[in-house]
């Protein structure tokens, strides 16, 4: 697995936590 894929992995599972806790904490926001 190169530097550049796993760099990439990385990035994409960051953002995905990212926007999981974005989304939870506008819920919690409304609520």
């Amino acid at each position: 697995m190169s530097l550049l894929c796993r760099w990439n992995a990385i990035v994409g599972l960051y953002l995905q936590v990212a926007r999981t806790l974005n989304f939870a904490s506008i819920i919690f926001i409304i609520q």
